[in-house]
């Protein structure tokens, strides 16, 4: 047999005890090695009990003659530590966007998959009344651009074990940003993974690592959503109204227009309306970034050249947290991820 990653030499040792089969096109495959049996019976049976994209399949667990306790895994592409150091070699994660003097660290689309494929198996297992206890860098490998766990261990979930869990998310986010700047949004994710009771369904699916697609229509409805929650109405303006952050509120001291770099396509949004229609609310900051995107090939000079991808950047830096802390809100009170659709 083709092994990957460890060598597993069937002259010296025999197999006296084997689970599960491999079939003749599984010629390659990755064996990992436990120190005891139960450790080993229990990774075993959790590789064979739950199934998931972002879990490395297993075919087949031994016990040799020597008392060797082995899973034989599908073959991954390369170890996640690898992965992390060439996107940083690339010197795209760590990338920041400058517009109009003004400087932000996005949070690479790389970066975005793979925390929302580790969250979404995080979903499975916690949905199951199920958790890992954590788990570890070593236990995270990649299959292309997909992350994978691979000799974990499921347990009854209880709030320790969830916690646990989201911990590990934390330690990884570290490690791609190397304990140093880590983007924005990022934070303000941590800061919910280390609050998670009550916000589990934001943690899995949190804004900060939302493709440019929903990012963008969130921004563009979350005005206009206002019109359909009728008794509410009041209520959604104080979720937006109450929005404070390092850069808006009763303790900063300044105002969002004052933000707004001059000759920027978000100023000509302004100067469309020439009315005094937005004020410096922060639902009418939401008006205005709705009528920016709906309208920006309107509203802009620069219009016919600013793409998705410039203005989502724009905002994000001119607006740090204003995406994700609107929706948090949003969540915190109608206790519902509606508002995400």
């Amino acid at each position: 047999m083709e092994t990957g990653n460890c060598t597993y030499d069937v002259t010296a040792d025999y197999v006296v005890e084997s689970w599960g089969s491999m079939h003749p096109w599984h010629n390659q495959a990755y064996i990992r090695h436990f120190k005891d049996r139960e450790l080993f019976c229990r990774a075993w049976y959790s590789s064979t009990v739950y199934t998931h994209p972002s879990l490395l399949r297993s075919f087949c667990g031994h016990v040799s003659s020597s008392g060797r306790f082995s899973i034989v895994y599908e073959r991954y592409t390369e170890d996640f530590r690898r992965y992390v150091r060439e996107g940083i070699g690339r010197g795209e994660w760590l990338k920041k966007s400058t517009h109009y003097g003004l400087t932000h660290l996005m949070v690479h689309d790389d970066v975005k998959g793979l925390l929302r494929n580790l969250m979404g198996l995080l979903k499975y297992f916690h949905s199951k009344k199920r958790a890992l206890n954590g788990f570890s860098l070593d236990n995270i490998v990649m299959c292309g651009d997909m992350p994978k766990l691979v000799g974990i261990i499921v347990y009854p979930s209880n709030d320790d074990r969830v916690e646990a869990d989201f911990k590990a998310i934390d330690a990884i986010i570290d490690y791609i940003y190397q304990y140093k700047y880590i983007p924005i949004e990022l934070r303000m994710l941590r800061d919910q993974l280390g609050n998670f009771r009550g916000n589990e369904d934001n943690i899995y699916d949190h804004p900060s690592l939302w493709g440019l697609g929903r990012r963008l229509v969130f921004l563009r409805n979350i005005w206009d959503w206002s019109s359909f929650v009728g008794a509410l109405y009041q209520t959604y303006i104080e979720a937006f109204d109450g929005l404070e952050l390092d850069w808006f509120g009763p303790n900063s001291g300044y105002t969002w227009q004052h933000r707004v770099p001059e000759d920027s396509p978000i100023q000509q949004c302004i100067d469309w309306k020439d009315d005094g229609e937005y004020s410096e609310s922060i639902h009418c900051l939401a008006r205005l970034l709705r009528n920016a995107v709906g309208h920006i090939g309107v509203y802009s000079d620069e219009g016919s050249e600013f793409t998705q991808e410039k203005l989502d950047d724009m905002i994000s830096i001119v607006f740090p947290g204003f995406l994700v802390e609107i929706e948090t809100r949003l969540f915190g009170v109608f206790g519902t991820t509606f508002f995400t659709l």
